[in-house]
């Protein structure tokens, strides 16, 4: 788990992961397997944060896109606790999906963490639900500007009006900021980033937090 981007002054970094309470024993054993087994996960501060935006919108039906080993969706399954909703999250890995299944049966998210298995392009076009909440964090795996730009089409459509769309990894440790950066992985954010950022159903901010997190709000009027 990455602590530091760059984004934020290292000593500040860590005295905003310092200040946070410490995580329930089901997100604890998140971390320590993706600690042991080198798998990267949100941390501890940004999934705080997205709790407590999950919680403060009062969002019911709450979309993760790219489960891993289920640690993001893990937060937000612990607003859905509060709002009475639940947590539909999205990975083709099996394997990991394996996992996170476990880790939320043993954190006590079972009932409102549910897991669709396959690819998230392919699910989205055929996804019956709307949600009020729809995490992002795939973009750094997509194969370049065409997908992010799909991707993000189809997650607007999937998002109610009024409902929040965040990615993370947003800032790409500074890239997306550096005009002479042309990494395929800065090329795709910056296609995703220019999609929100003009797209006239969103207001979108981007905050610096860890790697960056582009959040869209989309409009409830025209």
């Amino acid at each position: 788990m990455a602590l530091f981007f760059g984004i934020t002054a290292a000593p500040v970094e860590q005295y905003l992961y310092d200040t946070l309470p410490p995580r329930p024993p089901g997100l604890a054993a998140i971390e320590a397997h993706a600690a042991a087994n080198d798998v990267p996960i949100i941390g501890p501060l940004e999934g705080q944060f997205l709790y407590l935006l999950a919680l403060s919108s009062g969002a019911r039906d709450l979309l993760d896109i790219g489960t891993a080993t289920g640690y993001s969706a893990a937060w937000l399954g612990l607003a859905a606790q509060q709002t009475g909703g639940r947590v539909v999250s999205l990975e083709r890995d099996p394997v990991r999906a394996a996992l996170a299944t476990g880790f939320w049966r043993a954190a006590g998210l079972a009932t409102v963490c549910t897991l669709r298995p396959g690819d998230a392009l392919t699910l989205l076009r055929d996804v019956p639900d709307r949600f009020d909440f729809i995490f992002n964090d795939i973009l750094t795996q997509l194969p370049g500007p065409a997908a992010a730009e799909a991707l993000t089409d189809l997650s607007i459509a999937c998002l109610r009006p009024g409902g929040l769309l965040i990615a993370d990894n947003a800032l790409r440790k500074g890239g997306v900021a550096d005009p002479a950066n042309h990494s395929p992985g800065v090329l795709t954010m910056r296609a995703y980033l220019d999609r929100v950022t003009a797209h006239p159903d969103l207001e979108t901010v981007i905050v610096p937090l860890r790697d960056g997190l582009a959040i869209s709000r989309r409009k409830t009027t025209g």
